[in-house]
């Protein structure tokens, strides 16, 4: 079967929108119309960008009867035969441009012997009809080696618009890339697509003109105007013209490795400037005290239009959506499997020269269904991040490998995927939700115990932690995880913790969720020390997570407190292990 061919110029189809995020990143969107034959189609998009992340771009938007089957990006711009061809073509109109200075300087010394030699016949005596003869000839002579001169200098003139040309289109396609997509078509038809890619070199940072007045009696007005305003960075090589503009908060960080970060256990530290290293105590943080029941409260949270949340849950689910993790649009694999190997077979015919570039070939598409929830780490920051449980349903082992995330089309992040077999789960983080907000609080009350004859004066340091998780959306919010740590005692010093609430938490194993009573106006809200992993968490870490269920427009208060018993001359600090 024959492959068609199309060779399409970034420079004729302007940039629809740019994403510049202040990590020195750029999300870029191209949209392309192209005129497809039944089966391949090979399209070259030649004059993007140098700094484009040859991992990142992604083809969208294409019709049903059309699949990519891969996507290659040349980051070197792969069009060496091409550039070889203008090298080789610059030198020859350098060469003629040489020649032709040649000439005109035998031209120049042919019009300065002319004018030396006027004076001699003058001097012989000549006679006038010779002299008009002769005067007759020289003008002619002279006003032809003028008119070759002239003539020169303008062949000179456009051979050097001509090499600087050349030049100019060399410089750009070796500073510029290429992505290169082998489409299927299963008859010919026309398809609109879009492109998407990552490239560095551009940045913004937001900058403010604040306007203030006074009366004419010089008193101040209250009336303020602020002005907010960014200032963008744009070298990425490649223009933006008449392209929707949207700048993004999020760090380099984020692009790179967006993740829930990790509870840190905590500790007790004698801070007196006498004090040496203390070594870490591993003591329980239970306690026999008669417990006070969890205080927490309800209160009515008003609504931000300015808000803009992820889409809610499908109807028929509360915690799971669908997600996609391919390119195309049918599955042309298949698996073989024996004791030692796996191996994919792809059904479809594809090309790979050898070019030393990385083609994304595509193995099969699966659909998953995910579990999803909030999860908070509020010592950390307020951000609720969501976060997708996905057991894999399918054949497929999922080898290790990164992967990159989108939401909406939209790039996420890139993370990195270990090995999961059939009916495994893996977690992945789909973003950050703004509408779910986790703040928190720690109180501390310090009562001294009398002095009694013969031991030593110790206190009671009572921490109590508020965290209130507000819930900006429109729907309820459910499996809300917020992570928390109790620190852990100190021997060396002498210094003890006793769990008081959450009531239960003090008795509980590890991974045991312990019902937490709420008002009439939530249910099913829990606590339990975290299940350990590679020996980390649980409660011997004092490592422990709230489970909840936050109503629409409302807001959660959680209440954890501990007592700190010690020496009275002790003095303490919380510090991460």
């Amino acid at each position: 079967m024959l492959c068609k061919t199309i060779q399409l110029d970034a420079s004729d189809h302007p940039v629809k929108s740019v994403t510049i995020y202040q990590s020195s990143t750029a999300e870029v969107t191209r949209t392309f119309s192209v005129s497809l034959q039944s089966g391949r189609n090979i399209i070259e998009v030649s004059g993007l960008s140098k700094a484009i992340d040859a991992d990142s771009p992604r083809i969208h938007g294409l019709p049903e009867n059309v699949s990519v089957l891969d996507i290659c990006c040349d980051v070197r711009s792969g069009r060496s035969a091409g550039l070889n061809s203008r090298s080789e073509m610059i030198e020859k109109l350098r060469s003629k441009k040489k020649e032709l200075s040649t000439e005109k300087s035998m031209y120049r010394e042919e019009y300065e012997a002319l004018e030396g030699s006027i004076r001699s016949p003058l001097q012989a005596g000549m006679s006038p009809d010779d002299m008009n003869a002769f005067l007759d000839g020289f003008l002619a002579r002279k006003r032809l080696a003028v008119k070759n001169m002239q003539e020169i200098d303008a062949r000179i003139v456009n051979l050097e618009r001509e090499i600087a040309s050349l030049e100019k289109t060399s410089k750009r396609d070796t500073a510029l890339s290429a992505v290169t997509v082998t489409m299927v078509a299963k008859d010919d038809c026309s398809a609109d697509f879009q492109l998407t890619y990552l490239v560095s070199g551009s940045s913004w940072s937001p900058f403010y003109d604040l306007h203030a007045s006074s009366t004419t009696e010089g008193k101040t007005s209250s009336g303020i105007k602020l002005r907010y305003s960014a200032s963008i960075l744009q070298k990425t090589g490649e223009d933006w013209s008449d392209t929707a503009l949207t700048l993004c908060t999020a760090s380099s960080q984020t692009l790179q490795s967006l993740s829930i970060p990790a509870i840190d256990s905590l500790k007790l530290v004698d801070t007196r400037a006498s004090q040496g290293p203390t070594r870490r105590s591993r003591s329980r943080p239970r306690f026999d005290w008669p417990r006070e029941r969890s205080s927490v409260v309800m209160m009515p949270v008003p609504r931000s239009p300015s808000v803009s949340p992820p889409p809610p849950p499908r109807p028929d689910s509360e915690s799971e959506v669908e997600v996609s993790f391919a390119d195309v649009l049918v599955q042309t694999t298949a698996v073989d499997r024996n004791p030692l190997v796996l191996s994919y077979r792809v059904d479809s015919a594809l090309s790979l020269p050898s070019d030393g570039l990385a083609h994304k070939i595509t193995i099969a598409i699966l659909d998953f269904s995910a579990t999803l929830k909030y999860v908070c780490v509020p010592r950390k920051g307020p951000s609720a991040f969501i976060e997708a449980s996905i057991k894999n349903t399918s054949d497929y082992e999922l080898l290790s490998g990164p992967v990159s995330v989108f939401m909406n089309d939209g790039f996420v992040t890139k993370t990195t995927m270990k090995h999961v077999s059939a009916e495994e789960s893996f977690d992945c983080v789909l973003g950050v939700d703004t509408a779910i907000k986790v703040s928190s609080e720690q109180k501390s009350r310090t009562e001294q115990e009398p002095e009694r004859n013969f031991a030593e004066p110790t206190q009671t340091a009572t921490q109590t932690l508020l965290t209130t998780v507000t819930n900006g959306h429109k729907f309820d919010v459910s499996d809300v995880i917020v992570r928390g740590a109790i620190p852990l005692g100190n021997d060396a010093s002498k210094i003890k913790v006793a769990l008081r609430k959450p009531e239960g938490l003090a008795r509980a194993s590890d991974g045991e969720n312990v019902p937490v009573s709420l008002s009439a106006d939530s249910k099913n809200v829990k606590v339990r020390w975290t299940t350990p992993k590679d020996g980390k968490g649980g409660e011997k870490d004092g490592l422990y997570e709230w489970i909840c269920n936050v109503p629409a427009g409302k807001a959660i208060v959680l209440e954890t407190e501990w007592d700190v018993k010690g020496p009275a001359k002790v003095k303490w600090e919380e510090k991460t292990n």
